[in-house]
């Protein structure tokens, strides 16, 4: 039975990951476009769920693996406790008895040996969580590519803004400013995200194939 300290850490550190995995992300997208990260931010519900889709992928495959260790260590206690498992062992502590007979290893105290496992565990994590957020930033980075490129062959989300007859092509929303590229003047332009429509060539093209 998980304590309810242990869960609000575990709630914590989800919170912390989805929070910087969608930053990582967002942040990766919007300074390829040249777009500033402030004047678009989001609210931080919106980060959390925004998070959450971009690692579901990590968030499953952390699930996974973590089954995978769970039944492999399950399978090792079984096979250990076995008669099978215990001849294993006996003949393994021989081998290593004979092959390191000569050399003396100083046993590590208790305290010492849980710091340096915390210490091993806290740098693997570290490193693990710095990858996954260079993955995060780099998938950010492609959807910008992806984005501008639909922009550079017109098949791109055009923004609609009373008042104003320049084409321009969708960039980004956050929660109080959305971002649009002026096609005409080779401009990033913002608008408040109250008084705008699309019109999403993408959809066009699906409805017109039905």
């Amino acid at each position: 039975m998980i304590k309810l300290s242990d869960r609000i850490g575990i709630f914590s550190l989800l919170t912390i990951y989805l929070y910087c995995a969608q930053r990582a992300s967002n942040d990766g997208f919007l300074n390829s476009l040249g777009l500033d990260t402030d004047v678009l931010s989001l609210e931080f519900y919106a980060i959390l769920y925004s998070g959450f889709l971009d690692s579901i992928q990590h968030i499953f495959l952390f699930l996974a693996g973590y089954a995978i260790f769970y039944m492999f260590v399950d399978v090792k206690e079984s096979f250990i406790r076995s008669r099978r498992g215990r001849r294993c062992l006996v003949t393994m502590n021989r081998i290593y008895k004979k092959v390191f007979k000569k050399v003396k290893v100083k046993p590590l105290r208790d305290s010492k040996e849980k710091q340096i496992n915390f210490l091993i565990n806290l740098i693997v994590a570290l490193c693990l969580f710095l990858a996954l957020m260079v993955v995060n930033e780099q998938s950010g980075k492609r959807k910008a590519v992806k984005l501008m490129t639909q922009i550079q062959s017109s098949y791109y989300t055009h923004f609609y803004v009373n008042g104003i007859q320049d084409d321009l092509a969708f960039l980004y929303c956050g929660s109080k400013v959305c971002a649009a590229y002026n096609v005409q003047k080779q401009r990033t332009e913002y608008f408040p995200n109250s008084q705008f429509s699309i019109d999403n060539n993408q959809v066009k093209a699906f409805l017109d194939n039905e």
